[in-house]
């Protein structure tokens, strides 16, 4: 696990694929504030949060902006891997991040998450019904 740029192709390439990525084809991916992108060496896995000072969803902490696994590593021991780089770059924090239910495959929405120790902290306020996220915690 390395720390890159947010301009990292490998990063990039990967933030692509994920449903979340609001411009693909960018250059960049984390957005305003403080962020920490980790990939793996292989280009497998991208990891990226940010803290950012204003927020319009009212949340504290840190996000979890972006996560793609595409190689044969557990999700969840990713998670629990980036936890010391987390703790060098912030300290002791709020981890949060959102889980698009209606737009992934898996029945457990958020499993590998859950399986990293983060637990539920609620929905945020869609414009329509349909866009819920589910919002996932973690105190490191």
């Amino acid at each position: 696990m390395i720390i890159v740029p947010d301009s990292d192709v490998r990063a990039c390439r990967l933030a692509d694929m994920h449903y979340s990525r609001k411009t693909p084809g960018s250059n960049r991916m984390a957005g305003p504030g403080e962020h920490l992108v980790l990939v793996d060496e292989g280009g497998l896995f991208v990891l990226g949060f940010r803290k950012t000072l204003f927020r319009k969803d009212g949340q504290k902490g840190i996000e979890c902006f972006i996560f793609r696994n595409t190689g044969e590593a557990l999700s969840s021991q990713i998670l629990t891997r980036a936890e010391p780089f987390i703790l060098v770059k912030w300290g002791r924090c709020r981890l949060f991040t959102y889980i698009a239910p209606r737009k992934i495959r898996s029945v457990n929405p958020g499993c590998c998450f859950k399986k990293a120790g983060w637990v539920s902290a609620g929905r945020n306020k869609p414009r329509r019904p349909s866009e819920y996220k589910i919002i996932l915690e973690k105190f490191l």
